[in-house]
Order: structure tokens, then sequence, then C-alpha cells
């Protein structure tokens, strides 16, 4: 038991992935911009298979606001969905709820 190494297994529908180590955190934060305007940052989501597009298109029409999909800086970096206005609590509560991710993989930065 000593040797054994720690592994996660995630799948969703047919696809299924056995990583090593525990599954990446999912991080939500929010960042101001220009003045008093703020924006939504959620990454992290590629581990769990989810698709991208397919989160920042219900997020846009869920939460009334305008989103983005933007390629995260470094090789093999990812991707991250920006929305725009401060919707924390409500996203991670949307993609725990639509993607069945438990709240422990989440790291929210208000």
């Amino acid at each position: 038991m000593r040797r054994m190494h720690l592994q996660c297994r995630i799948s969703r529908g047919q696809q299924q992935v056995v990583r090593k180590g525990q599954p990446p955190a999912v991080q939500i934060s929010t960042e101001k911009r220009q003045g008093n305007k703020r924006v939504t940052k959620v990454t992290g989501l590629e581990p769990f298979l989810v698709d991208l597009e397919q989160v920042a298109g219900e997020c846009q029409r869920r939460f009334a606001c305008s989103t983005n999909l933007v390629e995260l800086p470094g090789k093999g970096a990812g991707h991250e969905v920006i929305l725009q206005g401060s919707f924390v609590d409500q996203v991670a509560d949307f993609i725990m709820q639509q993607y069945g991710i438990p709240k422990k993989y989440f790291q929210i930065k208000k």
C-alpha cells in the first residue's frame, strides 16, 4: 500500500481519462478592469472533460452577459472562460449542478 500512487479517473459520457495524482482545482476569480467594471474568470475545466465553448454559451444565456474564451499563455496551459460581470458564486453553483464537479475541487477568489 505504501508504494501505490494516487490517481483519479474522470469520466463524462463515453470518455474516460486516468490521471496521476488528484485532479487540479477549477479556479474561479474576479478581476477589476477599467474603473469599476468586473470580469469573472474560470480556468481548469479541461481535466474534467468539459466543453468550454458549451460552458461559455450556457453562461451567456443563463447570466445574460458577454462571454469570451481565451487561450492561456504558455505551452499546453489550456483555456479560460471570461464572463463580463461578477458571477463567482453563481458560476460555481452552475458548474456543480450542470457538470457534477464536486465542490472540493473549486478554488474561489473574490
